[in-house]
């Protein structure tokens, strides 16, 4: 593969200014952009469906260009959520394979080992080249900070080493297409599985009013839980919907007839309950902050 010869850090081969066209101009695809941007690469996208998209993405510096012109990026980041990265997958294909030249696909959602096949399936008919990945850690959009990780895997994900530096912190893994995924979704199932348990203990608490008691009992004897649970509970509430899918890739993953398979299946039905029910998340939002005695959260869930 031939790289642009735009060079930076003294002159070195493997840096150089590359154009990546990213989809998903949500939170984190916007941080990895602006990540991007700050190092000096060109980020692109297709026109975005909302208004309200196509300002972040102006605002993130992002350029948005005609859609065949995709086809003439270094990289595509797909980073949208795990029930669009299918679809999104057979657009970019059907726009790229007519280009003699094509961009390395980068399939950064959180999709199970068997989706990724299917996906890698179709762009290979288009004549592209597929790099599983994941990604751990939160959207940070400050620059100052190191960001997630992003981790690679796949025969081609080398390419993401031999570019220089993105901006982006980027492990390239020493295995085959599916490594990464799965990766993301065995940490995924850890750690907001846990936040699913602690969701669920907090809504049976509450109804049997024993809530105020399981929160002081925490603070008494895992204060290092209550703490996590005080921040990731509510910051879950927004993302609840996205969760749902992804519980389901995890679903999947461990294989959709085992009892882990329907352990996460089950999860899913519980976040998809949670973006439904208002009354739910305001209960959640307040649910494992610590309380002066007697005071209940404003926000009890009805019968």
């Amino acid at each position: 593969m031939t790289w642009r010869t735009v060079f930076s850090n003294g002159g070195k081969a493997d840096e150089m200014m590359r154009t990546i066209a990213i989809a998903g101009v949500g939170e984190m695809g916007v941080a990895l952009a602006r990540r991007m941007i700050a190092q000096g690469q060109h980020v692109v996208t297709f026109p975005p469906r909302s208004a309200a998209s196509v300002e972040r993405a102006r605002q993130a510096g992002i350029e948005i260009v005609a859609e065949d012109e995709i086809g003439g990026a270094d990289f595509f980041f797909s980073v949208v959520p795990s029930e669009a990265a299918a679809p999104l997958a057979e657009r970019v294909a059907s726009i790229c394979r007519s280009h003699a030249r094509k961009p390395v696909y980068c399939e950064w959602n959180a999709i199970s080992p068997g989706k990724l096949q299917c996906i890698a399936d179709r762009l290979a008919a288009a004549g592209m080249t597929l790099i599983d990945g994941g990604i751990i850690g939160l959207a940070n959009w400050s620059v100052d900070t190191p960001g997630p990780t992003l981790y690679a895997s796949g025969p081609a994900a080398g390419l993401l080493a031999e570019v220089g530096d993105l901006g982006l912190q980027i492990t390239v893994m020493d295995a085959g297409l599916g490594a990464a995924s799965a990766l993301k979704l065995s940490y995924a199932a850890i750690t907001k599985g846990l936040i699913a348990i602690a969701t669920m203990a907090a809504i049976a608490a509450q109804r049997k009013q024993c809530d105020e008691s399981l929160t002081a009992e925490l603070a008494r004897s895992q204060s290092g839980l209550l703490d996590s649970f005080s921040k990731s509970v509510p910051n879950m509430l927004p993302k609840a919907q996205r969760w749902t899918s992804e519980m389901a890739e995890i679903s999947d993953y461990l294989g959709a007839d085992s009892q882990a398979g329907m352990i996460y299946a089950a999860i899913a039905k519980v976040f998809g309950q949670i973006a439904t029910s208002v009354d739910t998340r305001d209960f959640l939002a307040c649910a494992y902050r610590v309380r002066p005695e007697g005071q209940c959260c404003a926000n009890a869930l009805r019968g």
